[in-house]
């Protein structure tokens, strides 16, 4: 029964101080121990400095980047003299002009290349995009997945290019839909004069 008691006065702390957010949530859990330590009697334990520094660093972390308004990460693989990944994420707070401004993008490139052919696949996810400021008029999220691929040969480049792969449903502009599945192709024809 004791431990029930103790149970529930721990859950409280940490649940009222979730939905206060921020600062208050490590607070009220240091509230809960101290009832626990004082009231019911426990020994504390060890303090678990690991985890505290952690904490500290995702607080540090968190505090800057609202101080900063965003993030932009980027990581960026070769394999080989073949292959090459990127993969880059972005979060952006804009405050009030969020027209246009999408609050969270992560965008992925693989492409091989060998000799003549180049392939590449790529593609963006975006959420809470809004056509307003003041967080109005919010456009639906979306994600674009893109192949293309050429072949050169002796002055001829044959290039195509799959556009959103998954055929999906989307606006960048309110009242504007943006082109479902297409193909685009071409030919390139390089040719080098010289002069005698």
């Amino acid at each position: 029964m004791q431990f029930t008691l103790q149970l529930a006065i721990v859950l409280a702390c940490l649940f009222y101080g979730a939905r206060k957010g921020g600062i208050a949530l490590g607070l009220l859990g240091g509230i809960g121990l101290v009832i626990l330590v004082f009231a019911f009697g426990l020994p504390p334990g060890k303090p678990p400095v690991e985890v505290m520094l952690t904490i500290i660093a995702v607080v540090a972390a968190s505090a800057t980047l609202q101080a900063s308004g965003g993030l932009e990460v980027m990581l960026q693989l070769m394999a080989g003299s073949h292959w090459s990944a990127q993969l880059s994420y972005s979060y952006l707070n804009p405050d009030i002009l969020t027209a246009f401004n999408p609050e969270n993008m992560f965008k992925y490139y693989l492409s091989y290349h060998h000799r003549r052919l180049s392939l590449s696949l790529f593609g963006k996810n975006i959420s809470k995009l809004y056509a307003d400021n003041y967080s109005r008029s919010q456009l639906t999220d979306y994600e674009l997945i893109n192949f293309s691929g050429s072949v050169t040969t002796r002055g001829l480049s044959f290039d195509i290019q799959l556009r959103n792969l998954l055929d999906k449903k989307y606006e960048v502009l309110p009242g504007y839909p943006a082109p479902q599945f297409h193909i685009l192709a071409g030919i390139t024809f390089n040719w080098i004069y010289k002069a005698r």
